[in-house]
């Protein structure tokens, strides 16, 4: 195919997603077009769109994702998930802390508030970008808190805001610097990484 019916092809297939009932077919569909796409991008306007052919596939005519690595990580990953029990949650984050005990360590990684142009949805049901700012950061402050009063070692990322310094003072801070390709190449902005322990 030319990259001209790659591209056609792709988002007649992305245009599906919405469509599909949530299940294997439409995750794997996802995570198929979220390879395919320029950027891994498969979201704009808070709609599924396949805005371009990532690069490897436009100018090289190369999909690496589908070598036997990457196939043998998703094995790994499928077999890891079945021999201890885990299992993937579609639901709000906090049904999912409540499953945390003694001893567990949990990562978050939390819509980041820095603006508010929001579009994009982390969670179509709960429609966060609706809240203000501090009202969310409150309620992850009182899960946090909850996770504590558990016993259980938890480590966050989040915007470098003043907002989540104030609230989140009594926790370890300590910022880093990342880059967004997203919205220019190599931008590089500081984000923080918290932590109870």
């Amino acid at each position: 195919m030319s990259n001209e019916e790659k591209l056609k092809y792709c988002r007649k297939i992305t245009s599906k997603i919405d469509k599909m009932k949530y299940g294997k077919k439409r995750a794997t569909t996802f995570v198929l077009m979220k390879y395919c796409v320029f950027m891994g991008n498969l979201l704009q306007n808070n709609k599924f769109y396949f805005n371009g052919l990532e690069l490897n596939i436009a100018k090289n005519n190369n999909y690496s994702f589908l070598n036997k690595k990457y196939y043998n990580n998703i094995i790994n990953t499928s077999n890891f998930l079945n021999d201890s029990n885990g299992i993937i949650m579609n639901t709000d984050y906090k049904k999912v802390l409540k499953k945390s005990k003694t001893g567990d360590f949990v990562f978050l990684d939390p819509p980041y508030f820095e603006s508010h142009d929001y579009r994009f949805n982390y969670n179509v049901e709960e429609e966060r970008e609706d809240m203000k700012d501090i009202e969310f950061t409150i309620e992850l402050l009182e899960e946090l808190l909850k996770l504590n009063n558990k016993g259980v070692m938890w480590m966050m990322t989040q915007a470098d805001t003043q907002l989540n310094r104030e609230v989140f003072q009594q926790f370890n801070i300590r910022k880093f610097q990342v880059s967004r390709k997203i919205n220019r190449k190599g931008q590089r902005v500081n984000e923080l990484l918290i932590t109870n322990y």
